[in-house]
């Protein structure tokens, strides 16, 4: 199950240090879990090393109106210098953020966003709750670029009401679930998945499902959040899509790598799902037959792929 998510953690600490991720590759060793340590430590010490210099800029805020912060940090400032200001600034005058992120350009906000402060989006999240659209053109932007990554740090921090805008608001479904399969944190994930709509996952699989980058991606998903999501969000894909599209969404899964995501849903599937399973598992070419049966032996129900 790892082997996608690995992947993920590899390329979000090459975005962290702004390298290829081909420079970041050997840490694969770490797993997942060490990964994830090592860039959270990174991210802290980067952030943590100019906190006096934010605070002086913090001092200066209340006497410079927002019109004037929008249009010179637009002229003038380069997005990383505003990005790793943004979350200081935004913790000490929190009833600004709103307003000024409403005034700045989504392209210049997307420039900016990966250089935010994890710690600090944690904290500045809730306050967008009632203002959503302040936040909606740079996301969308974001995933425009492909960004993901930068992406889902913010909806990892997402409160209920800002997923259910999100999702509903993002007409880009291939890109939104590719977004959501960066979260990182399984719980945050779960809380993101719990919080869409059904019928909004509903259409989500069933655009996911034609896109071989979106089966993988969804597949990830589905393998990480909590098993009675799993099993919700299986039920709608084994029982609700046509017998062509499964065939091919097993084909795609060990295509990419992701055979033990693909059988670990299986596995907290309900009873019919999992007949369905046990159907389509013969008539997929010969190796990736052999591929999904070692899977399941590996992970101990070689009843779902016979």
């Amino acid at each position: 199950m790892s082997d996608v998510i690995t992947r993920t953690q590899l390329q979000l600490l090459a975005r962290l240090l702004e390298v290829d991720v081909s420079e970041v590759s050997h840490l694969e060793r770490l797993g997942v879990q060490g990964l994830k340590e090592l860039r959270t430590a990174i991210s802290n010490r980067l952030f943590d090393g100019e906190a006096e210099m934010f605070g002086r800029v913090s001092k200066l805020a209340p006497l410079v109106p927002d019109v004037v912060v929008v249009k010179v940090a637009q002229a003038a400032v380069p997005a990383l210098v505003s990005g790793r200001l943004a979350g200081a600034l935004g913790l000490a005058h929190p009833d600004r953020a709103v307003g000024l992120l409403k005034r700045l350009r989504p392209g210049y906000l997307a420039d900016a966003a990966p250089y935010v402060d994890p710690r600090a989006v944690a904290v500045l999240a809730p306050m967008f709750e009632a203002a959503p659209e302040a936040l909606l053109p740079a996301a969308k932007e974001m995933l425009r670029r492909k960004d993901y990554a930068t992406a889902a740090g913010f909806l990892e921090f997402s409160t209920p009401a800002l997923v259910e805008a999100f999702s509903l608001e993002i007409d880009d479904i291939d890109a939104l679930i590719e977004a959501v399969a960066f979260v990182d944190d399984d719980g945050a994930l779960s809380n993101v998945i719990r919080h869409v709509p059904e019928h909004r996952i509903r259409e989500i699989i069933g655009t996911s499902i034609d896109n071989e980058a979106g089966v993988v991606a969804a597949l990830s998903v589905g393998s990480r959040i909590d098993e009675d999501l799993t099993r919700r969000i299986s039920d709608l894909l084994f029982l609700e899509v046509a017998e062509e599209k499964l065939l091919e969404m097993l084909e795609t899964a060990v295509r990419n790598g992701a055979a033990a995501e693909l059988v670990r849903i299986a596995a907290r599937s309900g009873e019919r799902s999992q007949q369905r399973m046990k159907e389509l598992a013969p008539r997929v070419s010969k190796k990736t037959l052999a591929a999904l049966r070692a899977e399941a032996r590996a992970q101990c129900r070689p009843d779902l792929v016979p």
